[in-house]
Formats: C-alpha cells, structure tokens, sequence
C-alpha cells in the first residue's frame, strides 16, 4: 500500500494528497494491515484525510475497533432512490462524513418518465 501510494505521488508530482480513500473493504485478513498503512501516510502528513468508500456500518465498526485514526469520510452512492438512511445516520453518529456519488440517481432515475425531472 505503502510503496503503491509513494509512487502515485511521485507519478502525480505531489508531496501529499487531501483525501485518500480505501475504494471497497479488502478481504478480512487485509483490512488491518490495509488501514494500519493509511494511518502511517496520515501521520507521515502524506494523506491530510483517510477514509473510505461503499463501507458498511458492519465494515465501520470493525475498522472503528482497530484504528487509531477514523475514517474521516466514507463515499457511498446516496441519491433518493437509493437513500441509506441507516448506514448515512450511523455515520453522522460516528461524525464519519458521508460522500454521495452518483448524486442523481443511476442510470434513468431521473427524466419525464420518472416524474423526476427537476
């Protein structure tokens, strides 16, 4: 993760970057060892914000039990039809900040067949 990171900046001539986010859970016997890395280029100044993304609350708590820093955001797709209440206000509980994509809707969720359409 480490070495993987390094060079990306170095590809991207950076000295850091302000958000680097964990895309999906790794498998179970990574996720330490995943984040364990994280918070190193956090507290190396490389990443300013660690967080990750399409995490459950199951997944969060998990990583909640074994980090020293949180995950300050995690991304998931939020939209009206697709809401996730739940997860959305347990991470507002954990003040883990929640990073909509695909705002909108998905493919179709938005038009004058649907009633959507402003």
């Amino acid at each position: 993760t480490i070495q993987s990171f390094d060079e990306s900046l170095r590809k991207m001539g950076l000295e850091s970057v302000d958000l680097l986010l964990l895309h999906f859970p790794p498998p179970k016997e990574l996720r330490r060892e995943t984040w364990m890395a994280m918070e190193q280029l956090y507290n190396e100044g490389k990443a300013r914000s660690i967080g990750v993304a399409n995490h459950s609350c199951k997944h969060l708590e998990e990583l909640l039990g074994l980090s020293t820093v949180p995950p300050a955001v995690n991304q998931i797709e939020v939209h009206p039809y697709h809401a996730h209440f739940g997860l959305v206000e347990w991470c507002q509980d954990q003040k883990i900040s929640v990073m909509g994509y695909s705002p909108l809707g998905g493919k179709g969720a938005a038009g004058p067949d649907t009633g959507v359409t402003d």
